[in-house]
């Protein structure tokens, strides 16, 4: 069953100035009309909701609420923060600029260090905008390298949110 925008609000109350969800009416047995919505789910972090059988994940039933409209692109946490669900918190955006978003390093990082690579005997920043990757000088530190990258970031990305 697809869930439409009537049968949304049927169900929930939304508050988009604390991005919480609370129950408006009882779509089973074990729900508490009033009580919060939904939780957060262990394995990604996510706040989601289970409604008809189907989990739900907030920030996008968020946006299905405020704008009537399913988001025909990813929803993505300004703040980066996956439980934030205030709606001012939420944009639309393509997966390119989301990954943009990144705050920590791959498990395949071998600097530690978020866009930092070891480069012979020093450390040097990389930052990919455009198809192009954006090489900086080689610093002594990994931390060195990591200011570099900041300010590469956000001089090359307006969407920066670091």
């Amino acid at each position: 069953m697809i869930l439409t925008h009537a049968r949304l609000v049927e169900l929930l109350n939304y508050d988009p100035t604390t991005g919480v969800f609370t129950w408006r009416k009882k779509p089973s047995r074990r729900v508490v009309v009033g009580t919060i919505a939904g939780h957060v789910r262990p394995g990604d972090g996510y706040f989601v909701i289970m409604i008809a059988r189907k989990v739900h994940y907030g920030h996008r039933l968020a946006w299905f609420y405020m704008t009537g409209a399913e988001p025909s692109y990813e929803v993505d946490h300004i703040d980066t923060i996956r439980t934030n669900n205030r709606f001012a918190n939420l944009r639309l955006a393509d997966s390119f600029p989301n990954q943009q978003n990144m705050r920590k390093p791959t498990k395949r990082n071998r600097s530690g260090a978020l866009g930092v690579s070891a480069i012979g005997r020093g450390y040097r920043a990389t930052v990919r905008h455009a198809g192009k990757n954006h090489y900086s000088r080689t610093f002594a530190s990994v931390d060195e390298a990591y200011v570099e990258y900041v300010a590469m970031k956000r001089k090359l990305d307006s969407g920066c949110t670091l």
